[in-house]
């Protein structure tokens, strides 16, 4: 998001033009500045009016701008942060205390009040959301119940939850995004907190329902009773594809069906999932509590799982389920096995030594000759270096956990210099026509596995070419003058780190300025220049003038 997803996960990022200040929140002339129908949302303020505008069609009962058809949904334009006055606490000095309640949560799952529009963060994050709320019996969130069911292709996408004081508390269906949802695409999500409630409780949403969840990376710690997951505390009839979840989650009551993933998975697709989850409760698993009917395809399970009477590798209680090129961490979760009732394909417990042991997939060398990571894709998964274990790739980010210890790798601020060379020899002032030039960006402090981009600012100069870490240019018609070239290096760590290296350069003629001499030589009359003539004259009457002094005071 994703997060930041540091605009990432996954980012596409409202272009300057916009202008969300230009009119009041209920008094604008244009709620759809860029016409794509959705309303932009510039503040908490327009955050919180959704809820009167749950179709997304409007916003303070004006869809002034919305292209014909209408609108059908919000984006944001900017960060939003729930610690409204920044002073790293939540209490009663911020805007959405609500007596230590917190936000109220969009629409209302108990009466099947529903937000059915499509929301858009842009990149943006949504800082340090605080609910504490038992008085509402289901459905606690940023919106308690969202239902994509009646219109065509609904999502939520490109959005980062964020920040330390992020913590969601209520009783059934609890998540940061949403209590329950259904018919909903979720993509490209960031999110991040401390959850807790009763049963049904996960991270990212207490419920999923009929759903596609895809490119998402989960957070945190989860504290629930029964049905709980780091990512959702049930999942039925969806796809769940390109997840990662990392952190804790643990039962509140030793309620059954807890897991890495979900506390329930049925009739579901799930594959290209990494799980490095410490699972502690009654029938818990390092994926899934209880799994039924479901596909599980390339996972990666490594969490410990703790104090189960039903402990599994991978499925807690299952039946019925097909498991294809998955693997769990024998020594990490402490499961030998993985449940019988299920079709097992080339799938198998493996020591993490062996699981960091791979540097492509399909390894039969690491793991007394099975077949490692069998089919997975290199777009999907890194796989790093033999002291890591693979890492996700999501948008330009890399998430890994190299150890499998339920936190992510700490990313470094990587450093980047800039070298100019101009046929061969470094230089710093550039001479025109004298040969082709290669600007080349030195980066530094790089994991090892790391990938990098760079963004190259060369204004006023044409025809530059891209070759790697090098641009070329050549000099030939090159204007004379000063330029400055700069470089920005972005990993692919998370958070996303950045640095930028700037060089100042002259570009000077190649032709010798001619040397002034005096001109002695008579020229016709008709090719004099007259400036020529003139300064000829000056120094005439100049000679004449110091003769006469001189011969003035001769004895």
């Amino acid at each position: 998001m994703l997060l930041k997803l540091t605009r990432h996960i996954l980012t596409t990022t409202l272009l300057g033009a916009l202008s969300v200040t230009a009119f009041a929140a209920g008094d604008r002339e244009d709620y759809d500045l860029d016409d794509d129908g959705l309303i932009e949302i510039n503040d908490l303020g327009d955050l919180d009016e959704i809820r009167k505008n749950l179709d997304g069609s409007s916003l303070y009962e004006s869809s002034a701008g919305c292209p014909e058809a209408g609108c059908n949904g919000f984006e944001l334009t900017t960060d939003l942060d729930f610690d409204t006055n920044g002073d790293g606490k939540m209490d009663d000095q911020d805007d959405y205390w609500n007596a230590g309640a917190g936000w109220e949560p969009i629409g209302d799952w108990g009466t099947r009040v529903a937000y059915s529009g499509n929301f858009d963060g842009n990149g943006y994050s949504i800082s340090n959301l605080f609910i504490n709320n038992s008085s509402i019996e289901r459905g606690v969130g940023l919106f308690s119940f969202m239902d994509g069911r009646t219109n065509e292709a609904r999502a939520i996408r490109n959005i980062s939850f964020d920040g330390a004081l992020t913590k969601v508390s209520g009783l059934d269906g609890v998540g940061v995004l949403v209590g329950g949802e259904n018919g909903f695409n979720i993509k490209n999500i960031v999110v991040s907190g401390t959850v807790q409630g009763r049963d049904f409780v996960g991270v990212l949403a207490g419920e999923v329902e009929n759903s596609e969840l895809l490119n998402i990376f989960s957070s945190g710690s989860v504290r629930g009773g029964y049905y709980s997951g780091l990512l959702a505390g049930g999942i039925y009839d969806s796809s769940v594809i390109q997840v990662f979840v990392v952190g804790m989650v643990s039962s509140n009551q030793n309620g059954p069906y807890v897991g890495g993933l979900s506390g329930l998975a049925f009739d579901n697709i799930l594959t290209d999932l990494m799980i490095s989850v410490s699972v502690q409760g009654e029938s818990a698993g390092a994926l899934s509590g209880f799994g039924s009917g479901s596909s599980f395809k390339k996972m990666l399970t490594v969490g410990a799982v703790n104090d189960s009477s039903e402990a599994d590798g991978i499925i807690g209680y299952s039946e019925d389920n097909t498991v294809d090129n998955s693997y769990w961490a024998t020594d990490t979760t402490g499961q030998d096995l993985s449940d019988s009732e299920n079709t097992i394909v080339n799938s198998f417990g493996a020591t993490l030594a062996e699981l960091k042991c791979p540097a492509t997939p399909d390894n039969t060398t690491c793991a007394e000759e099975k077949n490692l990571y069998a089919g997975w894709s290199t777009d999907i998964w890194d796989f790093g270096t033999e002291e890591q274990l693979p890492g996700m790739i999501i948008g330009d980010i890399i998430f890994r956990d190299s150890d499998g210890d339920g936190n992510l790798d700490v990313n470094t601020q990587p450093s980047v210099s800039l070298r100019l060379t101009q046929d061969g020899t470094e230089e710093t002032t550039i001479v025109a026509g004298e040969g082709d030039v290669t600007l080349e960006a030195i980066v530094s402090n790089l994991d090892l596995s790391e990938r990098y981009k760079l963004a190259w600012s060369l204004e006023g100069i044409d025809g530059a070419v891209e070759f790697g870490d090098t641009i070329t240019f050549n000099t030939d018609d090159l204007p004379l003058g000063d330029y400055t070239l700069s470089v920005t290096v972005t990993d692919s760590g998370y958070p996303q780190m950045s640095d930028t290296a700037e060089m100042a350069v002259r570009v000077i003629s190649n032709i010798p300025e001619p040397e002034e001499t005096p001109d002695t030589t008579e020229a016709p009359a008709s090719k004099k220049k007259s400036s020529g003539g003139s300064a000829q004259w000056f120094w005439l009457v100049i000679a004449a003038m110091v003769f006469a002094r001189r011969n003035r005071f001769a004895v």
